[in-house]
């Protein structure tokens, strides 16, 4: 690891003295000369992270399981109505492993239930600990970003033009799970997240509103996973 970091950090060094003295045979002219000479440093600074990425181990992975939530909703009637409180939820995700122990992952899920559709992009920061079993680690962390709620099949009686069944909203929340290497490049794992985050619609039914409320968002996730 010390290697590495030397090495990455030598690079930066030269990187950055080339761009110093880099100069442009074509333009005769100092100011012009700064200007493309500013421009080169501002794309190798830009370039570093992709420079340092492909050092270290990444992985991709696909999910697959199933979704929670809870729904309330307000109207000043009695409404004929039950709305869905769980989904299939399907993901993708890549991870970076800046130490042995630290990930850091970029993960977008989806829930399917019959009636709304719940869609949430991520940045989570993890812990592999091993559990004294081999090639077996527990994971704890937290995540942050953001997510849509979309209605997919409108409760009976709404009014489209005065309807707003979208919501976008930030989500943030812990990380919990199992991680088994299967082999050098495969690994298999067991998530849960629940998600700090609420998600208001509302629509009109004969001139009244009702109200919606979708909150206690919870996955549960099997995952597969490919490691560069």
């Amino acid at each position: 690891m010390i290697c590495k970091v030397a090495y990455m950090t030598f690079g930066m060094f030269v990187g950055i003295v080339n761009a110093i003295n880099f100069r442009p045979v074509w333009d005769e002219s100092s100011q012009k000369c700064m200007r493309h000479r500013s421009i080169y440093i501002v794309l190798l600074l830009l370039l570093l992270p992709l420079q340092v990425a492909a050092r270290q181990p990444i992985s991709a992975a696909l999910y697959a399981g199933g979704e929670t939530h809870s729904v309330d909703f307000q109207f000043s009637e009695p409404i004929d109505i039950d709305p869905e409180e769980d989904g299939d939820t399907f993901g993708l995700g890549i991870t970076y492993a800046a130490t042995e122990r630290w990930h850091v992952s970029f993960d977008w899920t989806q829930s399917d239930a019959d009636d709304v559709k719940i869609s949430n992009a991520t940045v989570g920061l993890d812990y592999h600990l091993p559990l004294g079993i081999t090639n077996l680690y527990g994971v704890v962390g937290v995540f942050a970003g953001a997510g849509t709620l979309d209605w997919q099949n409108k409760p009976p009686n709404f009014d489209p033009l005065n309807d707003d069944l979208k919501s976008r909203e930030a989500s943030f929340g812990p990380h919990l799970g199992l991680r088994y290497d299967l082999s050098e490049h495969w690994s298999a794992s067991l998530s849960y997240r629940y998600f700090v985050q609420e998600f208001n619609t509302n629509a009109e039914i004969g001139g009244e509103l009702i109200e919606f409320q979708h909150d206690n968002i919870q996955t549960v996730l099997f995952g597969i996973r490919y490691h560069l």
